[in-house]
């Protein structure tokens, strides 16, 4: 499949002559500040780093996956941060020269993650694939999750995987469902 990050290998899972989900092969996360692009000098990567926002301090990490992500970690006991407040702040804070997306991640197990999602120019989403990719790469990185997850977002679950390894692409994988069906003449 050709995107716009580029062309994206797609294995479909079939049960009874019906797919029913599909793996996709999403890219190598890119860590650096220039890959996002995000405005800090002299440093490798942007993790945990202390960004103000309404008076408060938010510790955000970034990743490209083929698009820019801002995602913040949270514990079952701490303060829930206010997507629809927090995430405009974010995606238009004066570092990020593009806009950026930006997820809240609340860590259940090394193993599950809930995630919600504010995507640049979107608004609040009920999934998005990039954004459990990038999570998922953030917390395997920073040792907080294992190298395969289970991301729940509000609009269903998706299962990612990476090795870690900087030469390793994502793998995400999720169900499929039929929207429509029809015929495409090319002219």
């Amino acid at each position: 499949v050709e995107t716009l990050s580029g062309i994206k290998k797609v294995e479909p899972i079939w049960e009874n002559n019906v797919m029913v989900a599909a793996k996709v092969a999403m890219g190598i996360p890119q860590f650096s500040p220039q890959s996002i692009p995000a405005l800090l000098e002299n440093t490798i990567d942007i993790s945990n780093y202390p960004l103000e926002i309404n008076q408060n301090i938010l510790n955000i990490s970034c990743v490209s996956i083929g698009n820019p992500h801002c995602v913040v970690f949270t514990k079952e006991d701490s303060l829930k941060i206010d997507i629809s407040t927090h995430g405009p702040l974010v995606e238009t804070h004066n570092i990020f020269p593009e806009r950026v997306n930006f997820e809240v991640a609340t860590i259940r197990s090394r193993k599950y993650v809930e995630v919600d999602v504010w995507e640049r120019g979107s608004g609040i989403t009920m999934a998005c694939g990039t954004g459990a990719c990038a999570v998922t790469a953030i917390g395997i990185k920073q040792k907080l999750l294992d190298t395969q997850v289970t991301v729940r977002l509000p609009g269903g679950e998706l299962k990612v995987s990476w090795t870690g390894r900087g030469e390793d692409e994502m793998i995400l994988e999720g169900p499929v469902e039929t929207i429509c069906t029809g015929i495409f003449n090319f002219v």
